[in-house]
């Protein structure tokens, strides 16, 4: 029979069935009392445990006892375990405990039982497992490990007789969590009949004017056989190895798409360091391509470790930049002879007022992902008789300045005036006799205005910089993003994440509608709440609250030079019913502040600003003006400011620029009110 623990078997008559174990006995088996046993656990040397972590994502576990495995005849094994938790832990032959192997070692009288594994960073997530929290620079790996002392065999444990629990943590670097995360992340993939493993690596692609790399090159255009002078950048990854290994042109943003030129054998690798590398590649002619370089990224120091092969296959990063190769052999020979000289000259001034702010265009470093195709590529449309912006070429002096969007833009954002809800109400419309509940869009026009566009992608570019700076010195590289309402919009746009930009609405009137689309959105002409600057909303309902109707009747000179340039000269029909306009803006929000009151910073942001919660987040009074981000030197102010909901905002949230640079009036949208 069995008897509870700490009892034996009695069978002596007329008496109690269990007794209790003499003094310095052990129960077993509820049974017997062993006094060996008992002895040698109460005064045995408590089992060793040790842990040694490098930032490789190399973890070295050691037990070590110093029992002998029989005693009185019961046969005993030890085993191990690894868990987030003490309640998750199992003895016997649980998966954990198969990784180790017991060895004996004799010193003097005394044998010692060891048992020394090395696991990496990805197998802390298999049968070993620790739990995992993120902090700002480290990752931290925690559980308990065990040792577990049994009666049975190496694959059966009958009874466990005792067990030891040794608290376990371990910090990693981001960088060796960002290398294992994305080896476990990844899957085979073809590109340019080549199977890599793309890795989840973010990663920074520069062009530079020469081979100091101390300037950025500001237009990626070039002559066929130039060299391009490049910088590849692994956000977050100092530890990690990264060796460029191919480079090629083509005509789309998919790397997997059909390369025009291979230019692989025409890497030349400059310089590489831990996280970076600069190379130069030879060009050929290709006129509105886009260069691919593919990044092998390997750990060095797990290539070493004999006998193993932790990472039988080196990781990929893929990146992509617009590009333009000229082909010298068809452009234009100058005049040898006849003519006089000051034609040329007058010419190439002309040439140049002209030219100038059609170049800057080029100025901006677009980042599209390779899986994120452009809004005009998603629907066809048949040419209207205003027609769409032609795909990939660029702005002409000869362009209108408003075109009918193609059909892909149309679709896409009269799926966003759909989603309006709550329409007709709140306080900006506390005057307006409304009565409507749905938002019907009518007709979209593209805004083609090639100085607008370029100052706006200098501010981008400023923006950039400046955003890359607050990562790099305050966040370990990694930028804070920013989402929005309309981040769906971003996957048809070649929208930089790198400084946060977004696609956003601005209701106005009939009176400002074409002053805007021509000027911009102007900070200096507008406050409210949250100071003077430019407001703008993610959600179209906010935007219909400032919308004023074009009445048919109107004879207003507005009016009437709306219905010109928008409807007559783009072969669309005069509307017959009220028709009301808002603006589609591409805007930099770079590094911002959040705030509930107006005054203050916001306690507990969606994402991390630097700035104590109840801080002032204006530089004066004018509020006109952010303040600085902390312990940068030299200074950089927060870009934008975003009013969350609360007291204030009911419904919407708000998104305020004070450089209205930063704001790019990309298309203006018609649409009635149902």
């Amino acid at each position: 029979m069995a008897c509870p623990a700490g009892q034996m078997w009695n069978s002596g008559s007329g008496a109690a069935d269990c007794v209790p174990c003499p003094a310095g006995h052990m129960s077993y088996q509820g049974g017997l009392c062993l006094q060996t046993l008992a002895f040698m656990l109460e005064h045995g040397p408590t089992p060793s445990f040790s842990a040694q972590a490098d930032n490789y994502g190399l973890l070295q576990l050691s037990f070590q006892v110093s029992f002998g495995a029989v005693y009185e005849n019961i046969s005993m094994v030890y085993s191990v375990d690894v868990q987030p938790d003490a309640g998750s832990l199992s003895a016997g032959a649980v998966p954990c405990d198969g990784l180790f192997k017991w060895t004996d070692r004799q010193v003097g009288t005394q044998t010692f039982r060891n048992s020394t594994k090395t696991l990496t960073y990805t197998e802390l997530d298999g049968a070993c497992k620790l739990g995992t929290t993120f902090e700002a620079s480290e990752v931290v790996r925690s559980g308990v490990a065990a040792v577990f002392l049994c009666r049975g065999t190496l694959t059966e444990c009958q009874q466990v007789i005792q067990s030891w629990h040794f608290p376990l943590t371990l910090r990693f670097p981001r960088a060796t969590h960002a290398y294992y995360t994305g080896l476990l992340a990844t899957e085979p993939k073809v590109v340019q009949n080549t199977s890599v493993y793309l890795g989840a690596f973010p990663t920074e692609f520069l062009l530079y004017e020469s081979n100091f790399f101390t300037k950025a090159k500001d237009l990626a255009i070039y002559r066929a056989h130039d060299r391009a002078f490049a910088e590849l950048r692994l956000q977050g990854g100092g530890e990690l190895d990264m060796v460029v290994s191919m480079a090629w042109l083509s005509k789309t943003t998919d790397p997997k798409g059909q390369s025009v030129h291979n230019l692989t054998d025409s890497i030349n690798r400059l310089s590489s360091g831990k996280g970076q590398v600069r190379f130069s590649v030879q060009l050929e002619a290709c006129y509105n391509c886009y260069l691919h370089v593919l990044a092998s990224i390997t750990n060095r120091r797990l290539g070493e470790l004999r006998g193993r092969k932790l990472a039988a296959e080196a990781q990929h990063a893929v990146q992509t930049i617009p590009i333009t190769v000229k082909d010298v052999a068809q452009e234009p020979q100058e005049e040898q002879e006849g003519g006089s000289p000051v034609v040329p000259i007058v010419m190439g001034l002309v040439a140049l007022l002209v030219l100038c702010p059609l170049l800057a265009v080029c100025f901006r470093k677009q980042k599209r992902s390779p899986s994120e195709p452009a809004a005009h590529d998603l629907v066809p449309s048949a040419p209207p008789a205003c027609p769409p912006l032609p795909i990939g070429v660029p702005l002409q002096a000869t362009q209108p300045v408003f075109q009918v969007a193609p059909a892909g833009v149309v679709q896409l954002l009269a799926a966003e005036l759909r989603k309006a809800r709550g329409l007709g109400v709140g306080y900006d419309q506390r005057f307006k006799k409304v009565d409507y509940s749905s938002l019907r869009l009518k007709e979209c026009w593209q805004i083609n205005l090639p100085t607008r566009t370029a100052e706006y992608d200098f501010r981008k570019y400023v923006v950039q910089q400046e955003v890359s700076r607050v990562a790099s010195e305050l966040f370990r590289g990694h930028i804070p993003c920013v989402t929005t309402a309309t981040d769906g919009l971003r996957k048809s746009w070649s929208l930089d994440t790198g400084c946060n930009e977004q696609l956003l609405f601005h209701g106005t009137g009939t009176e400002h509608l074409l002053s805007i689309a021509y000027t911009g959105v102007s900070e200096r002409l507008s406050g409210g709440l949250f100071g003077t600057g430019a407001y703008l909303a993610e959600d179209a309902a906010k935007a219909d609250q400032y919308a004023v109707p074009l009445e048919p009747s109107s004879s207003e000179k507005m009016a009437a030079d709306i219905r010109s340039k928008l409807f007559t000269d783009c072969g669309l029909g005069i509307p017959q019913e009220d028709v009301y306009f808002m603006l589609v803006c591409k805007v930099v929000l770079g590094f911002p502040l959040y705030t509930q009151d107006g005054e203050t910073a916001m306690a507990s942001p969606p994402t991390e600003t630097r700035l104590i919660p109840g801080a002032t987040i204006f530089a004066n009074s004018r509020k006109g003006e952010l303040v600085q981000v902390e312990h940068l030197s030299p200074p950089v102010r927060y870009h934008a400011l975003i009013a969350e909901k609360h007291r204030l905002l009911k419904r919407f949230r708000e998104f305020v620029i004070y450089d209205g640079k930063g704001i790019l009036p990309a298309y203006i949208v018609a649409y009635e009110r149902k």
